[in-house]
């Protein structure tokens, strides 16, 4: 545990014994008011170029508003929690994308309306105060908010007690000051940290732009990393937890969205394909407030349920020449022959008259959705078209992610990550290969020398090499050898790959929209360094001597070297980039495995001795974004809501019907608790403490300060949580397969199982349900029985919550008239074409009936359904 810096200042306290392990203490409710301390966070937000400071921020309530200066800096007093706007800024849409909001602004009020983006600094996440000083720096587009607030000490704050970092556990009267298991009657003590500056919960939310998985980082409203300690654990002991982990509430997009869309109908969120069978289609449109949902799909026009993270890995494999099959039971790697790689290519990649040919739409797709280049056709009508014009398909955006192009070598090269293999073939030394490829030694080798020069003659080494490898006799090799280069000459032969395979001829260069992670370094740099080498190559061929061709070539090999060889998995530098091959490892080690999740939380651990052994107990502002998306669902079943948007703005505000919701959907909920190598499942007790808490002996046995809780949402996962015995025991992790084995480097097993035609069983638990396969099916019967239990708490929730009766024929507002309200122009005359003149006559019809109407459908159900519970009615009043 690391020291902590005490953050109050240090006082005496009395002590008394307590019965709790000595990492908790109890503190007195006199003592803890003296530990009440005040605190400031600066920001600061700069207006560049063409930003501009401003109290009129597009797209954004005249109340979000009201505490603006005419600066548009918040005015001191004003009260601040996350989301705040603290200085309103509006920045120029420069030519890129629109968002679906910015063009729905744009078609109302016209081309100007959406030109500004809102770029406005806002309270980030725990932030909760009040504005208590404004500033504007020398320079006028520079502004500064600072927000103030006082903390009480609270239960989960960190005391250090005679240097000893200790958690309150709870706040009472005592006959000391504390109450504390450390053998003192004496202590000094000083606040060290606040249970609220941990506090962090996700439903759903931001998603990284290039991986698709969640943000990390509390700023970033991001979720929980996991960790490998628990990978193996879940994989066996609850593998429907860790396969919904590692697909819906991560990385595979559509996925995610239909799982959502599945809790707010409170239906179970089983998305999962069936084993060995491809993932059923989604359904046509509902007439329900899901409606906007779109049904996501693979470019093929099936499903598209696995993880990002599996797209991402087959793309970067292919971008190294290897092609990874997932289609079979059983995955295996194959190298690409250069006519393959031209074949699965959109085009070849070049850099004339200065144009990047990197990013040309005509290879990689358009920049912009359903439209060219050019801009002469638009709009998905033309989709599929090919424009005349500029020679670009009109076709989404997202192929970008998908589409490779190609370069073609002037001369071929050695592929980096088979020069070992190479060399073994040809009988040399490393050393001896390195002067082959820079052109400075004659290679000769059994059977004579494959090529010759005069004396002193510098020749280019890749074209030596290609053509030596081309006169192997495989077959013979294979016969007349033993050892590793028989073994791999048989390896060649049965695959059907000649020795040149080995060799690179045509490079594939990686879509755009995949090399956009900064993360990894400036892969464009490396590719331009490879076309530039690439057209030296090419022109030393045609007038200048050898000697000039022999230095292009081992130029290109420096770059090669630098964009496939380097495998060590490192942050990246302007000097020193991330290879693609460093990119698989990271991607297959870190991407793939301890991904970010949705509905996961962390938050400090503390001890309650009133808790049940299955039983802990979860903050109330953790509980409202965890259970978000149930309590929306419950929302509108209840009638207090018609719209995503309303249930939302209800929770938002703590309104009191929304808060109790909350409390019924997750009270005894299933939830996971992970802390350390630690895994334990409770049932969930709300509360207002900033910390969650478990009895006593599950308190000493996970032993840490902080716990990280996820939420399993498939009926699946939560009856194999339920399930799960105490601190599951470790597995021993199945390396049995080249994925297995490369589960912390990827490319020597990638290597190997290329050049051998090694298939992958997927006996290693965790690849599997990594790369998207669901585990083996539940009893169906003990599903159902969970799902049976599931439908009586929601319909004993259901119960307590819905609004008392009205009686219709004393309501008040039933005898007003319906053209008094402020309805749409389609729903009105919907219902004045229906004869239905009263709120009375509304009421007494049901969902169903409204539906059968003429010209009335979703969305004008939906707009009735919310004046109606804006006024305290609904629909089907009278039965």
């Amino acid at each position: 545990m690391s020291e902590l810096a005490p953050i109050s200042a240090v006082l005496t306290a009395r002590v008394e014994p307590c019965p709790l392990a000595p990492r908790f203490v109890v503190v007195d409710a006199g003592f803890a008011g003296r530990l009440r301390t005040e605190h400031t966070q600066r920001f600061e937000v700069t207006a560049e170029r063409d930003e501009q400071l401003t109290p009129d921020v597009p797209n954004v309530g005249e109340d979000a508003l009201a505490h603006l200066d005419d600066d548009g800096v918040a005015r001191v007093g004003t009260a601040v929690a996350p989301g705040t706007i603290l200085a309103g800024k509006v920045t120029p849409i420069a030519g890129g994308p629109l968002s679906s909001e910015e063009k729905l602004l744009r078609a109302i009020f016209g081309q100007q309306a959406g030109e500004l983006r809102d770029t406005s600094l806002r309270a980030p996440p725990g932030c909760f105060g009040v504005v208590a000083r404004t500033w504007i720096g020398d320079d006028p587009a520079l502004s500064g908010v600072e927000v103030a607030w006082e903390r009480p000490l609270e239960v989960g704050d960190v005391l250090l007690v005679d240097g000893q970092p200790v958690m309150v556990a709870a706040i009472r009267e005592l006959g000391a000051d504390l109450a504390w298991s450390g053998g003192v009657t004496e202590a000094s003590v000083a606040k060290a940290a606040m249970a609220r500056d941990v506090l962090h919960a996700r439903s759903i939310g931001p998603y990284d732009p290039t991986t698709q998985q969640p943000a990390i980082g509390r700023e970033r409203f991001g979720g929980q990393p996991l960790e490998r300690d628990h990978l193996d654990r879940l994989a066996v002991h609850a593998p429907w937890a860790l396969w919904e982990m590692l697909t819906i509430k991560s990385d595979s997009v559509s996925g995610r969205t239909r799982a959502y869309e599945s809790i707010v109908k409170q239906e179970n969120p089983d998305v999962a394909p069936t084993r060995g069978e491809p993932a059923p289609a989604g359904g046509g449109a509902t007439r329900d407030i899901f409606s906007f949902f779109d049904r996501p799909q693979s470019v093929l026009g099936e499903p598209a349920l696995e993880p990002e993270a599996v797209t991402l890995l087959v793309a970067h494999l292919r971008g190294l020449g290897l092609e990874l099959d997932l289609r079979a039971a059983e995955v295996g790697l194959s190298i690409l022959a250069p006519g393959e790689l031209v074949e699965r290519s959109h085009g070849e990649v070049r850099v004339p008259d200065g144009v990047d040919g990197l990013g040309c739409p005509k290879i990689f797709g358009p920049t912009k959705d359903y439209e060219c280049a050019c801009g002469q056709y638009r709009r998905m009508k033309h989709r599929g078209v090919v424009c005349e014009t500029c020679g670009v398909e009109v076709v989404s955006s997202r192929v970008r992610r998908e589409r490779f192009g190609h370069v073609k070598l002037a001369a071929p090269c050695l592929h980096p990550l088979f020069a070992g293999d190479v060399a073994a073939l040809l009988g040399l030394d490393a050393e001896e290969l390195c002067e082959v490829v820079a052109g400075r030694r004659v290679l000769e080798f059994a059977g004579g020398a494959a090529w010759r020069s005069e004396p002193g003659e510098s020749v280019a080494g890749g074209q030596a090499l290609w053509d030596a490898l081309a006169q192997l006799d495989l077959d013979a090799i294979e016969a007349g050898e033993s050892g590793p280069r028989a073994e791999l000459a048989s390896s060649l032969a049965r695959l059907g790959r000649p020795a040149t395979a080995l060799m690179l001829a045509v490079v594939p260069v990686l879509p755009p929209d995949l090399r956009l992670d900064h993360e990894y370094g400036d892969l464009d740099r490396l590719y331009r360094d490879l076309l530039d080498c690439n057209a030296r190559v090419a022109r030393a061929g045609e007038t200048d001597p050898p000697i000039g061709l022999a230095r292009a070539q081992e130029q290109l090999q420096h770059a090669l070297d630098r964009l496939l060889l380097d495998g060590r998995p490192r942050r990246s530098t302007a000097d020193a980039p991330l290879s693609i091959a460093g990119r698989v490892d990271r991607l297959f080690a870190d991407r793939l495995f301890t991904k970010p999740v949705d509905f996961s939380g962390v938050a400090h651990l503390v001890v309650d001795p009133s808790l049940a052994p299955d039983e802990c107990r979860v903050p109330q502002a953790m509980l409202r974004e965890l259970f978000r998306p149930h309590a929306y669902g419950m929302l509108e079943a209840l009638g207090f809501v018609a719209t995503i948007k309303s249930a939302r703005h209800m929770l938002d505000t703590h309104q009191p019907e929304a808060l109790a919701v909350v409390e019924a959907v997750s009270d005894g909920a299933p939830v996971l608790l992970m802390a350390g190598p630690a895994i334990v499942t409770r049932r969930v007790r709300g509360w207002d403490a900033a910390c969650v808490a478990v009895d006593p002996t599950t308190a000493e046995r996970m032993a840490s300060r902080v716990v990280a809780l996820h939420v399993p949402l498939m009926h699946q996962a939560a009856l194999q949580c339920e399930r799960l015995a105490d601190f599951p025991a470790a597995e021993q992790p199945r390396a049995r397969g080249w994925l297995g084995r490369g589960r912390r480097s990827l490319i020597a097993a990638a290597r190997r199982a290329a050049l051998h035609g090694e298939r992958d069983r997927l006996d290693d638990p965790v690849v599997r349900l990594a790369l998207g396969r669901p585990p083996e099916s539940i009893d169906a019967a003990a599903l159902e029985r969970r799902a049976e239990r599931e439908r009586e708490r929601r319909e004993q929730a259901w119960e307590r919550l819905k609004p008392p009766p009205v009686d219709p024929a004393s309501h008040p507002l039933l005898d007003r008239r319906i053209d008094e309200l402020e309805l749409s122009v389609a729903t009105a005359r919907a219902l004045d074409r229906a004869g239905l003149r009263t709120l009375g006559e509304l009421c007494r019809r049901t969902e169903a009936e409204l539906l059968e109407m003429q010209g009335f459908g979703g969305k004008q159900l939906a707009e009735v359904k919310q004046i109606l519970a804006d006024l305290g009615l609904s629909l089907g009043m009278h039965g």
